[in-house]
């Protein structure tokens, strides 16, 4: 019987590594040079260098930031100290590393110029808006601070302005949360005159943010918005609240693509102050207000509030994707609006909207027309009233049309009306620098004469036009004369200009009813230059070795120049600089040889013979001198499987690289064939990997191996364990497989003490290691090293238990196996129930049962003394009658056999006796037909029979028996039965 049990354990360890991170504190101003060897076959290295100021501690005395110790980081709330004034130098950038602000309580001093610019940011990689906090005046000495040509983004609030106000001017504002934050509040501040001009905002949540409770402000207050160019932020000017107010003026602003205009969200209080003009206290003149995605001037009025002065003209307010200008809220007190000069068309909804209105609203001398739903929408609840809006001009020539576009009274009775006849009706003048009109747009020096055209509409008969214009030095109106093409036309003189001389120009026309019409260009008037007055256009090129704009060190970049236009005069010279450096002239393709890995700007504008320059360009090139970074190590993570054996027919070896680049290959150098080979390995979900073939190795073979990698620019890495490779050497993981053989002699596992026992032992592979040794036990004794076939002489009768396992020559162990088996050296225990010796029987063959204990019988079987014949024996039974007939009386012995299946035979034997006769049996008295009385007779009877058991007598047949040992008298009690004649029966019964 062979046992055969086979169980493999696999063991995974996992090896934790932990990693030291060390932090170095950074000092102020900190210089760190970096040697680089990115290949080891090369001898090339690479210089990095990092320069900075750092700036955590409060400004104490009188400091100047220069742009030598650029850039400056601040990494804490800093203070400018009382009677304390810091200067920042042109060029000098200041970098905030987290939420952190500058709070000027003495002085700041930050003006730059327009070709170096002062620049405040954040210092993140990837910034956002609120990455830093802001530069915060707050009740400072402040006479001279100062914040020109400066760069302001990503901060939360960028200027705060808390009951203060420095000269803020010619700056640029974006990506901020609030560009600047103005909280005036019942403050004194000690400026005449606080000025926003000049300055650029875009991209911001709110460009300009106003809460202004002007209480005890001084009187003399002049608060200026002026010149500034305001688009695409959420909110352009935005006044939270106004009370109070002195003097705010908004002028000659810019202020398009944002989603609201100018929006006053509270005005309770402005006060009539007897120093000021007839125009007012709140002036809102001369701004270009458009392309908003909502109304362009939004005023909300608080209940019962009281308006001295408001003044609102000479503005331009068109195309706004709701209202021109709103007016809302409650019911306040005007006194004076100034109201006139205004152009308001192409807004989507109304021209004016009026909801609630004061006691006094007029509105005189504008220009309201083609404003999609209605040029005037006046919704003010109270029909007794009136808003005159009188001599203005609605863009139509007749009252019927007018009334179309004026909501009010007239259409629902429940609102205000609106008067506006007498109502203005002059000359509309058009004209745009383009061909339709000039017939050059670009004329030159060499140009005699310039034809200006224009065309005019109106209901009555023009009377004259004049072009106004300077070409001479000094305005000069110049009749024009009326042409074939329903144009008004005038040849002008230039013949005495040159290139790059200017005029402008605007028009008049009066029509036979005295009414005058101007296109002055919305106040600007047009403006043509002679010559070459469109700037060129430059552009870079480069072979990026990856995207985006990715570049080695030997990387040519070349700038290239073109002048556009109909009449160029050709490039100049093109003018790069690299990051900050300075600016260069352009001559020859150049490199960015000497520079550190990463990023860097490339600017670069074009000039023309003209003297027009282009806006600067800006290139973002990254500079990529940096080796790929390998990472592997021993371990699950980059092995599969982590310990090869010889069983395994593939090695999955994996890596990571991580480069600024692309990689453009990773190798495997191994020697799993005796031969140094590359392997490219593939690139699959960040890792690359490669399948190795391991099926011709075998336990305790060894593979080398190492990785390169190279990325897009050709910088090679050599990952090779430090000089030392790697190596791996192939494992016997798996333990072998013993055996057990032995011929048993009966189920379940029975031997004698003379089986064999034979262990055997494979370790499943002609690659693995081979068999060390087998080892065995028996029972609890000690453990032998198997050498031979054993047996178990010696033991006792009954189970024992063989533990047996085999080690292989790498040092697994298989499971300890074991078999019970069960040793038989003792013969069958028979007893004999029945019958006992001695016992006599009949003619009937006699009934047996014995009883027989034994684990392993093979046969039973009896005899008859002296006889060779055998008979199957049962543990009860009859003995065969065949046999027992051919018994004569007397002793019959029966010999009882057993023997179990390890040959071991018992015998036991038993004599009974055969009595085939029955009784003789002779009644001696009485005799038949005797007499007797009431008292029962003797009775005399003889028995032969050797083996007499049993007498008794019968009065009715053996019904009612009665039993005798010897001759007596008959029992009284069955006599008394019987009272005539009497049968009585007598028998006798032998074993």
């Amino acid at each position: 019987m062979i046992i055969n049990n086979k169980k493999i354990n696999k063991l995974k360890i996992k090896k934790l590594f932990t990693f030291l991170l060390i932090l170095f504190p950074l000092f102020t101003f900190g210089f760190i040079t970096l040697n680089h060897n990115s290949n080891p076959s090369s001898e090339k290295n690479h210089e990095i260098k990092i320069s900075y100021t750092l700036i955590s501690q409060n400004i104490a005395s009188d400091t100047t930031w220069d742009k030598a110790n650029s850039p400056y980081i601040v990494s804490a709330n800093i203070d400018i100290n009382e009677n304390v004034k810091l200067t920042i130098n042109p060029g000098v950038e200041i970098l905030f590393n987290g939420l952190y602000s500058i709070n000027i309580k003495g002085a700041l001093n930050a003006t730059g110029t327009s070709e170096n610019p002062i620049i405040f940011s954040s210092n993140l990689t990837n910034p956002s808006s609120s990455d830093w906090g802001h530069l915060n005046f707050e009740n400072s000495d402040n006479q001279d601070s100062i914040l020109k040509y400066c760069e302001i983004s990503y901060s939360d609030q960028g200027i705060r302005l808390i009951d203060d106000f420095p000269l803020i001017s010619d700056c640029v504002f974006y990506n901020n949360t609030n560009a600047v934050y103005v909280d005036i509040w019942d403050v004194p501040i000690s400026q005449p005159f606080s000025s926003i001009s000049n300055n650029t905002f875009y991209n911001n949540t709110y460009a300009i943010y106003n809460h202004i409770d002007w209480h005890t402000m001084n009187a003399d207050m002049n608060y200026t918005i002026i010149n500034n160019d305001i688009f695409d932020n959420q909110y352009a000017l935005y006044f939270e609240k106004i009370d109070d107010l002195e003097s705010l003026t908004i002028e000659e602003n810019h202020i398009f693509r944002n989603n609201y205009g100018i929006y006053f969200n509270r005005i309770e209080d402005i006060k009539k102050d007897a120093d000021h003009s007839d125009e007012g206290v709140l002036k809102i003149a001369s701004n270009r207000i458009y392309n908003n995605s909502d109304s362009g001037l939004y005023f909300y009025m608080y209940v019962h509030g009281i308006i001295a002065n408001l003044s609102i003209f000479d503005n331009q307010i068109f195309n706004n994707s709701k209202h021109g200008i709103l007016f809302s809220g409650e019911v306040f007190d005007i006194s004076t609006l100034n109201f006139y000069g205004n152009k308001i068309y192409q807004n989507l909804q109304s021209g004016v909207y009026l909801t609630n209105w004061g006691n006094h609203l007029e509105l005189h001398d504008n220009e309201i027309y083609n404003n999609n739903d209605y040029d005037f929408e006046c919704l003010w609840t109270s029909p007794s009233n009136s808003i005159n809006a009188s001599y203005n001009w609605w863009g139509k020539y007749q009252s019927e049309d007018i009334d179309e576009i004026i909501f009010d009274y007239y259409d629902n009775s429940n609102y205000a009306k609106v008067i506006y006849q007498p109502y203005r009706i002059y000359p509309i003048i058009e004209f745009d620098i383009s061909n339709e009109f000039l017939n050059t747009t670009m004329p030159l020096s060499t140009d005699e004469v310039l034809e200006i055209n224009c065309s005019v509409l109106n209901t009555s008969s023009i009377q004259w036009i004049y072009l106004s214009e300077n070409s001479t030095g000094k305005f000069q109106n110049q009749s024009m004369n009326f042409g074939s093409k329903n144009e008004w036309s005038y040849h002008l003189d230039i013949s005495t200009l040159e290139r790059g001389d200017t005029f402008s120009f605007l028009f008049y026309a009066k029509d036979s009813i005295g009414n005058l019409g101007i296109n002055d260009n919305s106040g600007l008037n047009y403006t043509i230059k002679i010559g070459d007055y469109i700037p060129p256009e430059s552009n870079i090129n480069y072979q990026s070795c990856d995207s985006p704009n990715v570049v080695s060190n030997i990387t040519l970049i070349t700038l290239n120049a073109e002048d556009i236009g109909e009449r160029t005069t050709g490039i100049f010279n093109i003018s790069y600089k690299i990051d900050n450096g300075d600016w260069n002239e352009y001559s020859e393709p150049f490199t960015l040889s000497g520079y550190s890995h990463g990023n860097h700007t490339i600017s670069y504008y074009a000039t023309d013979n003209a003297g027009n320059k282009e806006t600067t360009h800006q290139e973002e090139i990254f500079l990529d001198l940096q080796s790929p970074d390998i990472t592997f190590q021993i371990s699950e993570i980059y092995l599969s499987p982590e310990t090869p054996s010889y069983n395994d027919t593939s090695l999955q070896i994996n890596c990571t690289v991580v480069d600024d680049a692309s990689i453009s290959w990773v190798y495997l150098n191994e020697n799993s064939t005796g031969t140094f080979l590359n392997h490219s390995m593939s690139h699959l979900n960040g890792n690359y990997n490669f399948n190795l073939d391991i099926s011709s190795l075998s336990w305790g073979d060894s593979i080398v191996f190492s990785f390169y990698a190279n990325d897009t620019t050709g910088n090679i890495k050599w990952k090779n364990n430090e000089g030392a490779n790697y190596t791996l050497q192939i494992q016997d993981i798996f333990g072998p497989n013993t055996n057990l053989t032995v011929q048993i002699v009966d189920l379940p596992n029975f031997i004698s003490n003379s089986t064999q026992i034979f262990l055997n032992a494979s370790d499943l592979h002609e690659q693995a290691s081979g068999i060390y040794n087998i080892t065995y036990q028996i029972d609890a004794g000690d453990w032998n090293l198997y050498s031979e076939p054993f047996t178990l002489s010696g033991y006792s009768h009954g189970n024992h238990t063989i533990s047996y396992y085999a080690t292989d020559n790498a040092g697994n162990s298989e499971s300890i196996k074991s078999i019970e088996l069960f040793l038989d050296i003792q013969k069958p225990q028979l007893t004999i129930n029945f019958p006992l010796n001695d016992m006599v029987f009949n003619e009937s063959a006699p009934y047996y049962e014995v009883e027989i204990n034994d684990e392993s019988i093979e046969s039973m079987w009896y005899t008859f003394l002296n006889s060779s014949t055998q008979y199957p024996l049962e543990t009860f039974g009859i003995i065969n009658q065949t046999a027992w007939d051919l018994k004569l009386d007397g002793n019959v012995t029966f010999c009882f056999y057993a023997n179990d299946s390890v040959g071991h035979l018992s015998l036991t034997q038993i004599t009974v006796i055969k009595d085939s006769k029955i009784p003789e049996l002779t009644i001696l008295t009485p005799y038949s037909e005797d007499l007797f009385g009431v008292n029962p007779p003797e009775y005399s009877v003889e028995i032969n029979d050797p083996h007499l058991a049993y007498m008794w007598y019968s009065f009715d047949d053996g019904i009612n028996k009665v039993f005798f040992e010897n001759n007596d008298t008959f029992d009284p009690s069955e006599w008394e039965k019987y009272p005539d004649i009497v049968n009585i029966t007598f028998f006798a019964n032998d074993t």
